[in-house]
């Protein structure tokens, strides 16, 4: 089963692509989490607001390359991450190639159709710019263009705070391969941003002293299991996946010995040095913050997919020592491949999530605005705290003649934030939970009146277990 045919490569990605295009045609609606809204907001107003371009919370490199796109609506933001997504794929084909592999073009479909990966190409959030990021600097290393590997990967702290660890990794790649010229580079993304930032925060340094994570966030979330993540692979690459990229690990350590005598080879470095520590560097990060409560850090298997598209390659290994037992039958061969590759594009489809529809919390808030809208209290100055209430609203969320974000409402009286006839939206996880503002106290307040709530058609719970719904107070 050997594929020589040049174009095999690009004709998947185009066809891959074509499959994008029509998911996103018939989504009816946004699905995941509300901090994709939140950064699409951040990019589509960043001409309005140019402070937002270099918001950390926003991360700047997402803000900065996805605004263009972002005019156009949420559609042209997930247009964005799709166009990030594709572009992963050709880079975790480029390397697939680069290594030798003779089915390359295979590591293509085993990024896009990772299922968790495939699942976040279709939102505002920032892990598919921060996988592109990455596998194109290993890429650039691979190919011996040690410099440019450099630049691009000193930029990917600015795609994801994260980034940071990625950057230390590549040091002992460069110093193994006597590229010691190289290592004045990985500060670019630093020196750039420094420089940019300069006029807003006064401040060189501001990628560290304004960084937005600290103990407040440690406090809310909490922590869990060190084990969070590893338990929960199987739901982030669903079984043929899995399977794969443990026979392609498998394969890795039965060779270890041969791998290691190799070592001046670059295909080998990158290999043992770049994509094995990435992922399970990445992965063990995570799971030690999460563990021990550090950074605000939420638990979220969607971080996992920042490298993913080197988990795709982990399992194209697997994929080609399958093929090559089985070789001996050539029919055998080519249906066993055949057999796998729908396997793996099956999976994402397999529980209805795409296209994607409004998810259930969301479909509250939409309901909301439409009331809203609709009413004689379209025009008043609002306080909210879910990114949802704006974008069904389509006002500027920054704009505060109209709206106003709160954080946090502890041992504030919200009624003090308003003027007579001003309007708060309260909802159980943003105000309730996170804001610290339970729903009673709005009830015995004197100075608010509720004008309507509004529940989900079957109850489901948020974080710190109270019953979702919203509702709209005046004052």
């Amino acid at each position: 089963m050997k594929f020589s045919n040049k174009y095999i490569a690009p004709v998947v990605l185009l066809i891959s692509a074509i499959v994008l295009i029509v998911l996103q045609w018939f989504s009816t609606g946004i699905s995941g989490e509300t901090d994709s809204v939140t950064h699409y907001q951040m990019a589509r107003y960043a001409f309005k607001h140019p402070e937002y371009f270099l918001n950390h919370w926003g991360k700047p490199l997402f803000t900065i390359l996805s605004s263009p796109l972002a005019q156009f609506g949420y559609t042209g933001a997930v247009a964005f991450n799709l166009i990030c997504g594709l572009l992963s794929a050709w880079f975790a084909y480029l390397i697939a190639k680069r290594m030798d592999y003779r089915h390359a073009w295979v590591a293509i479909i085993f990024t896009l159709f990772t299922p968790l990966y495939l699942f976040i190409m279709f939102s505002s959030l920032t892990e598919i710019l921060f996988s592109l990021v990455l596998i194109s600097a290993i890429y650039l290393f691979i190919s011996k263009r040690f410099i440019r590997a450099a630049i691009v990967i000193s930029f990917i702290p600015f795609a994801r705070t994260e980034g940071m660890m990625f950057i230390i990794l590549f040091v002992p790649a460069f110093i193994w391969m006597k590229q010691y010229k190289s290592l004045p580079f990985l500060f670019t993304g630093f020196i750039v941003f420094s420089i940019v930032g300069w006029p807003f925060y006064h401040d060189l340094f501001w990628f560290f002293t304004q960084m937005p994570y600290g103990s407040s966030g440690s406090e809310l979330y909490g922590s869990g299991s060190f084990w969070y993540y590893f338990r929960r692979l199987d739901g982030i690459l669903y079984y043929p996946l899995l399977i794969l990229s443990i026979t392609g690990l498998i394969f890795i350590l039965l060779n270890l010995k041969k791998g290691l005598k190799n070592l001046h080879d670059i295909k080998y470095v990158t290999l043992y040095f770049l994509i094995i520590p990435s992922i399970f560097g990445f992965i063990l990060a995570q799971s030690f913050l999460w563990w021990q409560g550090m950074m605000g850090v939420l638990s979220s298997t969607r971080f996992i997919a920042c490298v993913l598209p080197l988990s795709a390659i982990i399992a194209l290994i697997g994929f080609e020592w399958v093929l090559e037992k089985v070789k001996v039958i050539r029919t055998i061969q080519l249906l066993s491949g055949i057999f796998i590759l729908m396997l793996v594009i099956y999976q994402p489809f397999r529980h209805g999530m795409l296209p994607t529809r409004t998810a259930k919390n969301f479909a509250v808030m939409e309901e909301l605005a439409t009331w809203l809208i609709n009413s004689p209290y379209s025009n008043r100055r609002v306080i909210y705290t879910d990114p949802m209430f704006p974008h069904y609203m389509n006002i500027d969320p920054f704009d505060q003649q109209k709206c106003f974000k709160i954080y946090n409402y502890q041992d504030t009286d919200p009624a003090s934030l308003l003027k007579p006839g001003e309007l708060l939206i309260w909802d159980t996880q943003f105000a309730g939970f996170e804001g610290r503002l339970p729903f009673d106290t709005l009830i015995k307040n004197k100075n608010l009146k509720l004008l309507k709530d509004f529940k989900p058609k079957e109850d489901f719970t948020v974080i710190g277990g109270e019953k979702y719904k919203v509702a709209v107070f005046i004052k």
